[in-house]
């Protein structure tokens, strides 16, 4: 039992909580560092017994041994102490007045149990979890860490701007059902607003404040007061989502909390994008296997119509027939030497090369009536029409054999995706300080989501089996060699309605 000299000393150490309950359990006193520690006032902490202090589930340790207990600050927020009981003096077999030692343990606790998370979530990685279930543990550990507190983590789909449930196992389903989908925006709840603006958001009381306005008869259906939000964000710098912390009374964040979830939200970025990058290895494997069965059957349709005419030529006697199988010959042979520059075009593409680009003045009108003659003779169950404005510039500065190779790809998507003796036509025309053409066709058309993909490489609208041949090569090389001209490509389409692209060349 120390004397009173060294308890005067304890008592007032500028880091050391110290307080000194009687033989009831109530505080008689307290001195400052106690009072931070548990974020009562000094008055409060007079006669208060030490027991709503104290987790349910804290125990005391025997006099002069230490334990790490958790507390419970006057917010709610729970806090770890090491914790040494003193005796003060000793009666007969009952308990007298001790004095309570307490060290703050709370952040160093935080960033144990966070690296025991952080473990976890590694392992649940290495197991190959699905991203819910990883989620749902970081929630879970985020949790344990205190009392009342609500964990949620919402993903972005970055295409649509909606946010969607991943893991909130404490929040009223009722409640997470009404915000599925929620569009970020200004204003628009905590967490909307934080991805939104990809910066935390903090609000202490949820029913008085604005950005909560629409959703304040829904939020209020619920025990959730307090709502702080962290956006989930890449190393790139986009937005993931957003990890939320929900408190049932009105409250500010500490420090320490603040730490806490700017860390759940960084370990969530980590789950997220490697899920998302494993899926997207996933799809490039796939993608390659596909484009490996779709270029030999490619190839060898060609290869064999050739093959086959030759042995029919060999064969035949009649002038005419012979004529015939050699533009048969020629027809295919023209194909696959397409079909060959396409691949080693993207090959170029795919290695960061680019492609060569030689420009030249070009005739333009002869050269696009060329280009459209040629389809009209191999093409001719269909209507391939050519409008040339009246004010349309004689010579354009290009690459002529490039610039062939994109309306060739073009005209030939249009036939591919169009019935017969449908029209496909090609128009060419000034805009301001650029030349405009553009392909349409009267085919089948995509959705939103095949326009938005169109131009991705080895990208096929259509992959089902019955769907026309192809590489996925033609628009990404198209793309290509308009921007190497320093032109614009843009396409529009519908479906049923068919496909129109267009594109944009400098006139120098």
């Amino acid at each position: 039992m120390p004397d009173q000299l060294t308890l005067d000393r304890l008592f007032h150490a500028p880091l050391l909580g110290q307080a000194v309950v009687d033989a009831a359990g109530f505080i008689r006193e307290a001195n400052a560092a106690f009072a931070r520690f548990s974020r009562y006032s000094a008055q409060q902490l007079q006669g208060l017994p030490l027991a709503e202090l104290l987790h349910p589930d804290t125990h005391l340790p025997p006099p002069e041994k230490q334990g790490l207990l958790r507390f419970r600050a006057s917010d709610g927020q729970t806090l770890w102490g090491d914790v040494c009981i003193l005796p003060l003096q000793l009666g007969s077999g009952d308990r007298d007045d001790f004095l309570l030692q307490v060290l703050d343990k709370t952040r160093d606790q935080l960033e144990q149990q966070l690296h025991k998370g952080r473990a976890h979530v590694l392992e649940l990685l290495y197991r190959e979890q699905s991203l819910e279930e990883i989620c749902l543990a970081i929630v879970r550990q985020i949790e344990s860490l205190g009392e009342g507190m609500r964990c949620s983590i919402q993903v972005l789909h970055s295409e649509r701007g909606t946010l969607h449930k991943a893991a909130a196992p404490s929040i009223p389903d009722f409640y997470s059902q009404a915000i599925e989908g929620m569009r970020i925006g200004e204003g628009v709840g905590s967490c909307g607003t934080a991805v939104y603006r990809r910066e935390r958001v903090i609000v202490a009381d949820v029913l008085s404040h604005p950005y909560w306005e629409r959703a304040r008869r829904l939020v209020s259906r619920t025990p959730m007061r307090a709502c702080w939000s962290e956006p989930i964000i890449a190393n790139d710098g986009s937005a993931l989502g957003s990890f939320a912390i929900y408190y049932d009374t009105p409250r500010e964040p500490h420090l320490e909390e603040l730490e806490l979830i700017a860390s759940a939200a960084s370990l969530t970025a980590i789950a997220i994008s490697y899920k998302k990058n494993q899926q997207v290895l996933r799809d490039l494997d796939r993608a390659k296997d596909e484009f490996i069965s779709i270029a030999a059957h490619e190839l060898r349709t060609p290869l064999t119509a050739i093959m086959g005419y030759a042995e029919l030529l060999l064969e035949e006697g009649d002038v005419q027939a012979r004529r015939e199988y050699t533009e048969e010959i020629s027809r295919h042979g023209d194909a696959l030497t397409r079909l060959i520059d396409d691949l080693l075009d993207v090959s170029l593409i795919q290695i960061g090369r680019g492609l060569a680009i030689v420009k030249q003045q070009v005739a333009i009108a002869p050269m696009l009536q060329r280009v459209v003659a040629h389809y009209r003779r191999s093409a001719r169950g269909y209507l391939i029409e050519l409008h040339l404005d009246g004010d349309l510039p004689e010579l354009v500065r290009c690459d002529q054999g490039r610039l062939s190779q994109v309306l060739e790809n073009l005209i030939g998507n249009a036939i591919k995706y169009s019935g017969p003796q449908s029209t496909v036509t090609v128009q060419a025309e000034r805009s301001g300080e650029n030349l405009r053409l553009s392909v349409s066709d009267e085919g089948i058309g995509m959705g939103e989501e095949e326009t938005r993909r169109a131009f991705d490489k080895f990208y096929r609208a259509n992959s089902s089996d019955t769907a026309p041949g192809g590489l996925g090569m033609g628009l990404c090389i198209v793309r290509e060699i308009v921007e190497a001209h320093g032109g614009e490509v843009s396409l529009k389409s519908r479906p049923g309605e068919g496909t129109r692209v267009s594109f944009t060349l400098p006139l120098d």
